[in-house]
């Protein structure tokens, strides 16, 4: 368990400071006491998540990555702010690592690419 004697998780909500993002992420690699399995390396407006999904065929990984790069946030009172995208702008070269694990196919979205190891 970590402790923080401020409140960053409101701090993080209303402002997303680099350093508030950077102390959360430390402070679960710390208390996980592990690496993740699965690592990305990205910057820091792309979140990423991932789960198991299975079904009879076998099970597979999905990778979730999000692009929460906005020109428009931050414009407005955080209880009246409209979540509103006027572009999409394109983030390049992510690593996605993969630790104990036998991965031998990718299928990346939206573009629909289909990878053998």
């Amino acid at each position: 368990m970590a402790y923080f004697a401020v409140g960053i998780d409101a701090a993080n909500y209303s402002y997303a400071f680099r350093y508030t993002r950077l102390l959360l992420k430390r402070s679960i690699q710390w208390a996980a006491r592990e690496q993740s399995p699965i690592q990305v390396q990205a910057p820091m407006c792309v979140q990423s998540t991932f789960y198991r999904q299975g079904d009879d065929k076998g099970n597979r990984i999905i990778v979730h990555l999000f692009n929460d790069l906005n020109t428009l946030d931050g414009h407005g009172l955080p209880e009246v702010d409209v979540p509103l995208r006027e572009e999409t702008v394109p983030i390049h070269d992510i690593k996605v690592r993969f630790r104990g694990f036998n991965v031998r196919n990718f299928h990346l979205e939206p573009e629909g690419s289909n990878f053998r190891r």
